[in-house]
């Protein structure tokens, strides 16, 4: 997960912003590749030229197969039984968090329930009016893990205040760990959310601008 904070922060200061949920390409709503595709360049030093020969293509496209298949240890948590999908696809174990309530990654910039990525809305440190110590960028589940390369729920998810408890083995999120979840904040710092969270603050770890500094360990 460190390794995909740093990613974050070098991408953000090479094109001044953070990735989008999904690879830019209105034709392909929302078939697209991920947001995890588009930051592999900065996680992997792949030499192989069909790696971004088909980003314009849908994520389980023929000629992304290959990559659908590559095992991505890096994405998947160390605890997680399941690297790969019923098909082959290799899966990961972390998404972008999108924001409160279950379009959160479709409402627009400046939208008070927005989180760092959503599917055609893109963010830069300056949009973090919080403080990148106080948002979290990802977040780690066992919840239905879905292919890497896939854009939409695998790899990109809100908190739902009226969805199931929020962090757990029946949570939204994590299931990898006893009593919580790890998470990578906006800074790259990882640290160890615990499954008592409130759910109010928990919401508001998940928006850019909410204006609240939540106690980040305790129940208020």
């Amino acid at each position: 997960m460190r390794n995909v904070g740093t990613a974050l922060s070098n991408s953000h200061d090479f094109y001044q912003r953070f990735p989008a949920a999904t690879y830019p390409n209105p034709n392909l709503p929302p078939e697209r590749l991920s947001w995890l595709f588009e930051l592999d360049l900065f996680v992997h030093a792949w030499m192989d030229p069909d790696w971004t020969a088909h980003r314009t293509e849908p994520w389980d496209a023929d000629e992304n197969l290959k990559l659908l298949r590559q095992p991505m240890p890096l994405y998947v948590c160390p605890a997680a039984a399941r690297p790969t999908t019923a098909d082959g696809f290799a899966v990961t174990s972390y998404v972008g968090v999108t924001g409160v309530g279950l379009d959160a990654a479709t409402v627009p910039g400046g939208d008070p329930r927005a989180g760092l990525f959503g599917y055609d809305r893109v963010t830069a440190l300056p949009d973090v009016r919080d403080g990148p110590g106080m948002m979290i960028a990802v977040v780690e589940t066992d919840r239905d893990p879905g292919p890497w390369m896939a854009g939409g729920r695998p790899t990109a998810r809100p908190f739902d205040p009226g969805g199931p408890r929020a962090i757990g083995q029946e949570g939204q999120f994590g299931g990898l760990h006893v009593n919580g979840v790890n998470v990578l904040f906006v800074d790259g710092s990882v640290r160890f959310l615990r499954d008592t969270v409130n759910g109010n603050t928990l919401a508001a770890l998940f928006i850019i601008a909410g204006g609240d500094h939540p106690g980040l360990f305790g129940n208020d």
